[in-house]
């Protein structure tokens, strides 16, 4: 009897397993769930590139189990937003890039999922991302702009023109410099009309020392330096200047280029940190006699009144106990279009894979 008993209870420990195994689907709602926070952990760890958003789950696997929780590996289908990860922004913050130069992918990830099924651990990740094709742009979208090199003659120029525009306007007290052109388009407009996004550090120029050659300024490497990303528009009317209209009539004379551009700069995280302490000390003041006030609002960290310890960044030094810059868990790979037709991918391996698509980009036969 106890034998037989043993025996049942084995079986039904491998009828456990093995229906854990059989039932995951890209539908599981806590498999989505586990997918969703894996890829918002993904985010965070990087430091370069846009903020991926959450397509679909298309495969999923479990690696091995114990009473803590599950190990999973996840295959998961993104799409890129017009958000950068210095902002720090949550996906669900920002909006995906749609038929203007849109991009996809997919990152692979391993987790590890707790018994409660609420905390997630993001083990490791690997992502690839690619632009759609031109082509497939222009069959939906002729006017629409399209991708264009990075380093650019035209590019370059619309950067450096646009931050040279900004440094003279805006109210911070030190230059900025570019880091890196991130995105670009073109678009015909009575004219070569560009269109770049490009990152942004505060350097350690003051606006107050005249002549100042910013390519020549050192980026301000403490941890309250600011960062920022740009948006620009560069419109070259050079051409339109020699039509002629009816009549013969000279047209009137315009400006060859037109240049807008919009930074937003981003709080640094330890100015943040330091904002709170002040605001919970000037909560909390040590004469519990005196009516609290409330907190000196020109104390904040404000983008444009700095707070006086951000004017000698170069004398801040790190704090010997202060840990060090941690290595990422994964990498992302930009990989150039694809040749069309697409090439098909591997079929998924879990039953119900791929899940359903959030986004759709309407590119017809176009898959992503």
């Amino acid at each position: 009897m106890r034998m037989k008993l043993c025996v049942l209870l084995l079986l039904a420990g491998f009828c456990f397993q093995s229906g854990s195994l059989t039932g995951l689907t890209c539908k599981t709602p806590a498999i989505l769930k586990a997918a969703q926070l894996a890829l918002d952990k993904i985010n965070e760890d990087r430091q370069e590139g846009y903020v991926f958003a959450f397509n679909r789950l298309h495969d999923v696997q479990k690696e091995s189990s114990d009473p803590s929780g599950v190990v999973y590996n996840l295959i998961i289908d993104v799409l890129e937003t017009k958000c950068h990860v210095i902002s720090k922004k949550n996906q669900s913050a920002c909006r995906i890039r749609d038929h203007v130069n849109p991009k996809y992918g997919n990152c692979e990830a391993n987790i590890f999922v707790d018994s409660t099924e609420l905390n997630v651990e993001l083990k490791k990740y690997s992502c690839t991302i690619q632009p759609v094709p031109g082509s497939v742009i222009r069959r939906r979208c002729p006017d629409c702009p399209t991708g264009v090199k990075l380093n650019g003659p035209q590019v370059l120029q619309a950067a450096e023109v646009s931050l040279r525009k900004f440094n003279e306007n805006t109210g911070y007290p030190n230059y900025f410099a570019l880091l890196n052109v991130t995105a670009a388009t073109m678009q015909w407009v009575f004219g070569a009309a560009y269109f770049v996004e490009y990152t942004i550090q505060e350097t350690v120029c003051s606006k107050d020392t005249p002549d100042v050659n910013v390519s020549q300024c050192k980026l301000m490497d403490c941890e309250f330096a600011h960062k920022g990303l740009c948006t620009a528009s560069h419109i070259d009317r050079g051409m339109a200047i020699m039509l002629k209209l009816p009549g013969g009539s000279e047209p009137p004379v315009m400006n060859p280029t037109i240049t807008a551009a919009q930074c937003e700069i981003f709080e640094p995280e330890a100015a943040k940190t330091e904002e709170t302490k002040h605001a919970e000390e000037g909560a909390h003041g040590s004469d519990s006699d005196k009516e609290q006030q409330p907190a000196d609002p020109s104390h904040k960290h404000e983008h444009k009144h700095l707070h006086p310890h951000e004017h000698h960044h170069d004398k801040l030094k790190a704090s010997p106990s202060a840990p060090g810059p941690r290595a990422p868990l994964g990498t992302v790979q930009v990989l150039p279009p694809p040749d069309l037709p697409q090439p098909s991918r591997a079929t998924p391996s879990a039953r119900g894979c791929p899940g359903q698509a959030i986004h759709n980009l309407t590119l017809n036969d176009f898959k992503i």
